[in-house]
């Protein structure tokens, strides 16, 4: 187990479901089991044991495509979570709404659900541009609507990383994705990665659970990771 002074975390894994994840990642993998097989890794980082004082990490799993919906409630259950995310796929479809991956994340780390002193966290992936996203009523905008949705999830004391799996400027326009709108939706800027291939991706994943996970401390965020 952990020392006691680890850092507890409710998190919340919110994972793309479009058609597109069925793709082949630049490194040949298909984005889907590569996305997967990642969040599989963070969630076995976690510690799910209560300690002497009855804390210990949470974890739920949000999909997300032309809907969004709690595949996972939040739960100290890994063997739910590891299941969950399996069965994501059984719900892909076209559409690639960002604002409602975000708006569900956050409904996934209600308030009372929530475990005290733990950190409550958010790692969102897309592989893709929005998608069937409406207008923001003052801009006109979609990526203003994602926007806020990700400003509400942050509000609610919500840590948001964000994940692009692809690039900007692929040639195919399944393949890209929005490195400006993922980083104005993450907490900071340096909490939003892009890469095209699984291998990054993983080390993605595993680097916030060096953050998050168990045990603490090992990245210095004032150097350059991953």
């Amino acid at each position: 187990r952990c020392s006691d002074d680890e850092r507890l975390t409710d998190a919340v894994l919110v994972i793309d479901m479009s058609t597109s994840m069925n793709r082949l990642a630049e490194d040949g993998v298909m984005k889907k089991a590569a996305v997967v097989a990642a969040a599989k890794s963070f969630v076995e980082r976690l510690d799910f044991t209560p300690n002497a004082r009855g804390q210990n990490d949470q974890a739920a799993v949000v999909g997300f495509n032309d809907t969004a919906w709690i595949q996972q409630p939040l739960t100290n259950d890994r063997a739910a979570v590891l299941a969950a995310l399996d069965a994501l796929e059984a719900r892909q479809a076209q559409g690639t709404r960002l604002d409602l991956g975000l708006l569900e994340g956050a409904r996934a780390l209600p308030s009372e659900l929530r475990k005290e002193g733990n950190t409550p966290l958010m790692i969102f992936l897309t592989d893709g541009l929005p998608n069937r996203v409406p207008p923001h009523p003052d801009t006109g905008r979609p990526e203003e609507t994602v926007i806020a949705a990700a400003a509400a999830a942050k509000a609610s004391g919500i840590q948001v990383y964000t994940i692009g799996f692809g690039r900007p400027d692929a040639p195919d326009i399944n393949d890209r994705v929005f490195p400006e709108l993922l980083a104005a939706c993450a907490t900071r800027p340096d909490m939003s990665f892009v890469a095209p291939e699984a291998e990054r991706i993983a080390a993605i994943y595993n680097g916030i659970a060096d953050v998050f996970g168990c045990p603490v401390g090992r990245h210095d965020w004032s150097q350059p990771w991953p």
